[in-house]
């Protein structure tokens, strides 16, 4: 893109005014531990849309996380099936 005249994006501005990356990485060391800053922001905001989602999920959905543990150790249930197999079959 540099030199060909084409104008740039306006995300791709606004991203590059964020980041510098003509610059080298900085590093967390922690004992043996060490990884880029970058990349530990990228695992925060991982974890945070995870727990976002849970919360949405337990919240907004109206359903506990226990309904779900107690619906899978019922297994299925035979009358619902049953009825299943009834309606796509058109016999009442």
């Amino acid at each position: 893109m540099a030199g060909s005249g084409a104008p740039h994006s306006l995300a791709l501005v606004l991203v590059a005014a964020l980041v510098n990356l003509s610059r080298p990485a900085t590093y967390v060391h922690a004992g043996f531990f060490q990884m880029s800053v970058s990349n530990l922001v990228v695992i925060g905001l991982m974890v945070v849309v995870f727990a976002a989602a849970i919360a949405l999920l337990t919240r907004l959905g109206g359903m506990d996380i226990g309904d779900v543990s107690a619906i899978q150790m019922e297994g299925p249930n035979p009358r619902l099936i049953r009825q299943a197999k009834l309606d796509s079959s058109g016999l009442r």
